[in-house]
């Protein structure tokens, strides 16, 4: 996972500067990316510009060892969702004020980041499970018997001790 999440995340920041979103309304069309929303001067939302600084503190908070790069990612990838839909629903409410003269398109930048930060979370969710699951599965094959006669470490699944030759019990 360690080198799979900066990927994802670089990947997150190239899908902002495809189209988002489509607009159309009286004055006509426009196609804009997550990237120009965030720093063109004629629109600036501050929720595209908190979306950028999450997809940017995902990829180098993936880059920390093993399981807090995990949790991290897991962090700003579910973080990254909840202000993408926020940031739709701003967007379609604001269309939706215009009384109806403005129409909201969402196009393969929006969806392409959607699709990314869900396979994050999904990802993310199943090293971690998986990583516990082989902690366990260690643990239980790690026997902390020992010769009831002369004290030997066994591994569990022994007949005879072999250090001193007798018969173990069941």
């Amino acid at each position: 996972m360690k080198k799979i999440n900066p990927v994802l995340f670089a990947l997150i920041f190239l899908c902002s500067f495809l189209p988002f979103v489509h607009l159309s309304w009286f004055l006509g069309d426009i196609e804009v990316t997550l990237f120009q929303l965030g720093t063109d001067s004629d629109f600036h939302e501050p929720l595209a510009i908190t979306i950028l600084v999450i997809i940017i503190s995902g990829f180098l908070f993936s880059f920390l060892p093993r399981r807090s790069g995990s949790i991290f990612s897991i962090i700003f990838s579910i973080l990254g969702l909840i202000f993408l839909f926020g940031f739709k629903t701003q967007i379609d409410n604001e269309a939706i004020s215009m009384g109806g003269a403005a129409k909201t398109d969402y196009v393969i930048g929006f969806w392409a980041i959607c699709l990314l930060l869900l396979v994050i979370s999904i990802l993310n969710f199943y090293f971690l499970l998986s990583k516990r699951k082989e902690e366990i599965s260690f643990t239980d094959k790690i026997s902390l018997k020992f010769c009831p006669y002369c004290g030997y470490g066994l591994t569990g699944d022994e007949i005879f001790c072999p250090n001193c030759g007798k018969k173990l019990k069941e």
